[in-house]
């Protein structure tokens, strides 16, 4: 075999080898997660130690319990709450220009990250929010409101 029949050969083993490890990818994030989800939180963890978020959950951690510390969180939304659309996951941008369903869903995950409570970004080709757990409830963040086993509260 001359080194042209060799080259050919490792050429289709590495190429084969790509294939596979592009479709092992492709399948563990669908399992795991969708590519916008993974996109949010990537993109989102730049600003983990944001002024805002730290603030908030400094302020939110006094309360009781995680569910009350969800509905501090959800207070102070509220009482931000501007609908633009946008790209920008930055947190500081909810004071002064608002954001849309991307930018409330990451806004809600750094916070809960820094208060320690589990959740989880959820998207669709349109719409993403927040999904914060515990063992005995869980809460759905969209932009302002959270609803909670079914009770909304905003």
């Amino acid at each position: 075999m001359d080194t042209k029949e060799k080259i050919g050969y490792w050429s289709v083993y590495l190429f084969c080898f790509l294939l596979i490890l592009g479709y092992a990818f492709f399948i563990y994030t669908f399992i795991n997660k969708s590519i916008s989800e993974k996109y949010i939180e990537v993109e989102s963890d730049k600003y983990k130690d944001s002024p805002v978020i730290v603030s908030l959950a400094n302020n939110c951690s006094s309360e009781v319990s995680n569910l009350m510390k969800v509905y501090c969180v959800n207070s102070f939304i509220y009482s931000q709450y501007k609908y633009v659309k946008s790209n920008d996951l930055n947190p500081e941008n909810i004071y002064t220009i608002g954001g849309d369903c991307k930018m409330y869903a990451s806004f809600y995950r750094l916070v809960f990250n820094k208060l320690n409570i589990s959740n989880r970004i959820v998207s669709t080709t349109k719409h993403a929010f927040t999904i914060v757990y515990a063992d005995d409830w869980y809460c759905n963040a969209e932009q302002k409101v959270i609803s909670c086993q079914g009770l909304e509260v905003n």
